[in-house]
């Protein structure tokens, strides 16, 4: 049975209980997700490499830095030339 948003004044299809209920679990774990990134981003220590020197082969690379991957533009990205360098990546694959 359609309900009507008071603010909106459209209204709008039912939602069952398990549409509902899929919906709470889908933002737990969002918010569980994001958590635990911003914890792991926050973390200390480690084998990271900390200057910009690793790059040049001067310091050991840590061993999540040795990694080759495919960029968008063509071309190839060698991780370990970002060591000591904050960087953010974005995964991201075509279904």
């Amino acid at each position: 049975m359609p309900w009507t948003n008071p603010e909106l004044g459209v209204e709008l299809p039912a939602r069952s209980a398990a549409t509902i209920r899929k919906v709470r679990v889908m933002r737990r774990s969002l918010v569980v997700l994001a958590v635990l990134a911003t914890l792991a981003g926050c973390q200390a220590g480690g084998s990271v490499a900390s200057s910009p020197t690793a790059a040049t082969g001067a310091e050991p690379v840590a061993e999540a830095l040795r990694f080759t991957a495919a960029v968008v533009g063509g071309g190839n990205l060698d991780a370990a030339t970002l060591a000591g360098q904050p960087v953010a990546f974005w995964f991201w694959a075509p279904t």
